[in-house]
């Protein structure tokens, strides 16, 4: 028999496709078999530019579907499923187009239009997502499990091709653009995960209160917002994280970086905010924290600063106006950074560093404040005086510094001046700070700077 050559194209003008289960997987598998098996099938004679140019002709699907529709009950695509498919379809060119698409998907609805190339396997799509369970969809297609949890919304343009998550993953570019309303972060987004940051626990001063900052902050609920906003950029199996912001009562983040989704790395900074009251609970890890408070002690200072000068970093108006305010009342909240580097189903190898963030005008304010306080004493460089003259000098000026002042006194009634209660809040950092060095001083001697301190 004469092999026939099917050079005109069938043009089909209604077709209706009716499936109870598909799996998009096997389907791309074996579009990928197609392809293979049709492109070494061509005639000899082709030249190597046309081959190159566009696929054989004999790999073309003889078929055209002017007007068709697709009736789906269950989809499925690695961790994904969709449920209730159903669209206009048309077949032009190899390429399965579905434009009007609507589904359902995790307890929500997703629309759009979506072209699949039955040769290369190239998909592309531009959908929009609403009401969807967080947890369950980026989970399931990100692989990305038990780290963001809220109803989601999204708007997303994107393209990929392969037969395999990693593959498709590659192969992904486009755009998203998501909410989430009422959720809340997995361990990576609590305060309780940032302070295992690396500068904190090698800090023996810090690491000994960590335990129970952690017990004290534990019922703000840290990680859970009102809403979270996000705009990301896809490609080469990188999602850039071009800003999500979140809002909480306690706690608000503003986040940039990148994750990788071949391999759930991540690499990113969180600017935040905390509530006066989540502050608060931080305890020493919080009123230990200015480092101009320690170097304006004499003696004590110049040795403590090598320690806490990590714990404060200063940032400009512009760019603390970039996290979101807090839900319920952002007055005397406190502003801090957050590193992250690492993979994200280990969260406690994750956070590299924890800083407190202070303006460059509250940092020099609360400098002159302090040595205004002091009475102007400057902080002596000599190693070998830090050493002789250090407890006792300490000692003085943690006495000058408790000691009630009665023409400050104010009855409950009358509100506190603000001079005055930034004085009591030097004063609090200053007497945690010799309690910690006491404590310091009696269990650990490990590094120069401990051993200084402690003399």
């Amino acid at each position: 028999n004469t092999p026939q050559n099917f050079s005109s194209v069938i043009d089909m003008t209604s077709f209706n496709l009716t499936s109870p289960n598909i799996d998009a997987d096997r389907l791309a598998v074996i579009s990928e078999q197609i392809m293979k098996a049709t492109e070494g099938s061509g005639s000899t004679s082709s030249s190597a530019s046309s081959s190159n140019n566009s696929k054989n002709a004999s790999a073309d699907i003889p078929v055209k579907i002017s007007k068709g529709s697709v009736k789906i009950d269950k989809l499925t695509s690695g961790e994904l499923v969709f449920t209730n498919i159903n669209s206009p379809m048309t077949l032009i060119n190899n390429t399965v187009n579905l434009n009007g698409l609507t589904l359902n998907a995790y307890d929500g609805t997703m629309s759009g239009d979506v072209s699949y190339n039955m040769i290369s396997s190239l998909i592309k799509a531009k959908v929009k997502g609403n009401g969807i369970d967080a947890n369950k969809f980026i989970g399931a297609a990100a692989l990305l499990k038990d780290q963001i949890f809220g109803t989601l919304k999204f708007d997303t343009n994107v393209s990929l091709s392969g037969a395999t998550y990693q593959e498709q993953m590659k192969t992904l570019t486009g755009t998203a653009d998501f909410t989430v309303e009422n959720g809340k972060l997995g361990s990576l987004g609590s305060i309780e995960t940032f302070l295992g940051a690396n500068n904190l626990v090698s800090q023996s001063l810090i690491s000994t209160k960590l335990g129970s900052a952690v017990n004290a902050v534990a019922p703000y609920n840290s990680s859970e917002f009102k809403n979270m906003t996000g705009k990301v950029s896809l490609k080469g199996g990188v999602a850039t994280i071009n800003e999500i912001k979140s809002a909480g009562d306690n706690m608000s983040l503003y986040i940039t970086g990148d994750m990788n989704l071949l391999n759930n790395t991540i690499k990113a900074t969180l600017l935040g905010r905390l509530s006066q009251q989540l502050a608060n609970a931080l305890g020493p890890v919080a009123n230990v924290s200015t480092d101009k408070l320690i170097s304006s002690i004499p003696g004590v200072g110049s040795y403590a600063l090598g320690l806490f000068k990590a714990l404060t970093v200063t940032a400009d108006e512009a760019l603390l106006k970039k996290i979101p305010d807090l839900t319920k009342n952002s007055e005397n909240s406190r502003n801090f950074k957050v590193v992250l580097n690492g993979n994200v189903e280990k969260p406690a190898s994750v956070v590299k560093l924890f800083q407190w963030i202070e303006t460059e005008s509250e940092y020099s304010k609360t400098q002159s404040d302090i040595k205004s306080l002091l009475g102007g004493t400057s902080v002596t460089t000599d190693t070998t005086k830090i050493k002789e003259q250090a407890k006792e000098q300490a000692k003085d000026f943690v006495k000058s510094l408790l000691k009630p002042e009665t023409e400050e006194t104010t009855s409950e009634s009358e509100e506190i001046s603000p001079q005055a209660k930034r004085k009591q809040n030097i004063q609090k950092g200053v007497s945690t700070l010799f309690n910690m060095l006491n404590e310091a001083g009696s269990t650990s001697k490990e590094t120069s700077a401990t051993e200084g301190t402690n003399e």
